[in-house]
């Protein structure tokens, strides 16, 4: 009794399975957004300052050269690069008090 019970709840189970396979393995997939076509943004390209809008030569160059804000995506996540975005804080209030 309990074997065909173990048994019948097995077979439920692969056929459930099986049939959910089945139905993902027909499902089509959406359209390739990428479809061949050029992408528009030279990625190699490191653009510009968004402070002061002076264009960056480098890519990695972390800070812009003008104002010394943050140029890289993601340079104030980069230990030891990063300082000058955590502490500039007190150039700031530096610059205020030698006016």
């Amino acid at each position: 009794m309990e074997t065909t019970i173990i048994v019948t709840t097995l077979v439920l189970i692969f056929s459930v399975v099986f049939f959910i396979f089945k139905k993902i393995r027909k499902m089509r997939l959406p359209p390739d957004p990428w479809d061949g076509e050029e992408i528009d943004i030279d990625e190699n390209d490191p653009g510009i300052c968004v402070n002061c809008a002076t264009p960056i030569k480098d890519k990695r160059q972390h800070y812009c050269p003008k104002c010394g804000n943050v140029t890289g995506q993601f340079t104030r996540y980069i230990p030891f690069v990063n300082i000058q975005f955590n502490y500039s804080i007190f150039g700031t209030i530096l610059k205020k008090f030698r006016k």
